[in-house]
């Protein structure tokens, strides 16, 4: 059997029963700059996706969360556009833990420019959202999530943003104890740092530096 994918694949895994894992992205463009009254120009869409490993057939398809971005821009014509893109995040490898179930790693982000036009002459106001997520779905396609790191703000003037985090989804391994350990980067205004987060009972057990989760 084969699976032909509408949009792009990013990682496949297969557990024990057969059943494939994988992440999928569907890519929607339209090709006008909108004005603040038209739709969203463009998005991408993520979700984990489950096969039957015998005939290939979809079990299930799992939506994902998106993220969004928002900036005024200055056209040829000299008019101020704000169009609104979505995107379907930044998704890690998904991995299978030992009951069979399938982890992967998202980072979404979300920015809102609330001022002049264009948005790189330095006006603000600036707001920023993102955070890291471990989804972890079943063979039956039954979806959790358990939240990782969080971060907002909102700053005067655009590209001075104090105390700024982003984060860099990793790798998922199961930890022998039912629990999920989480590999991930942080990047904040004093450099980037190796993580790693023990997942377990739906909340975050602890997290600890990890200088070599940066090779994943």
């Amino acid at each position: 059997w084969s699976y032909v994918s509408s949009g792009s694949i990013g990682s496949v895994a297969a557990n024990a029963d057969g059943t494939v894992y994988l992440t999928e992205t569907i890519f929607t463009v339209t090709n006008q700059i909108p004005t603040n009254q038209t739709p969203a120009p463009g998005r991408a869409d993520s979700s984990i996706v489950g096969l039957d490993g015998r005939t290939g057939a979809v079990r299930f398809r799992r939506s994902l969360p998106n993220g969004s971005a928002q900036w005024p821009q200055e056209t040829e014509g000299g008019d101020c556009v704000s169009p609104l893109y979505h995107d379907g995040g930044s998704l890690g490898p998904i991995s299978v833990l030992e009951n069979g179930d399938a982890a992967v790693q998202q980072a979404v982000q979300h920015f809102r420019h609330k001022g002049g036009c264009p948005a790189w002459a330095g006006t603000g106001p600036l707001f920023r959202q993102v955070t890291l997520s471990v989804w972890r779905v079943s063979p039956s396609g039954a979806l959790t999530v358990t939240t990782v790191r969080d971060h907002a703000g909102e700053w005067p003037i655009a590209g001075e943003r104090p105390g700024d985090e982003d984060y860099f989804a990793g790798v998922n391994r199961p930890d022998g104890h039912g629990g999920v350990l989480s590999t991930w980067q942080l990047a904040a205004t004093d450099g980037q740092h190796g993580q790693v987060s023990r997942v377990a009972g739906g909340a975050v057990v602890f997290t600890q530096p990890a200088a070599w989760a940066q090779y994943y």
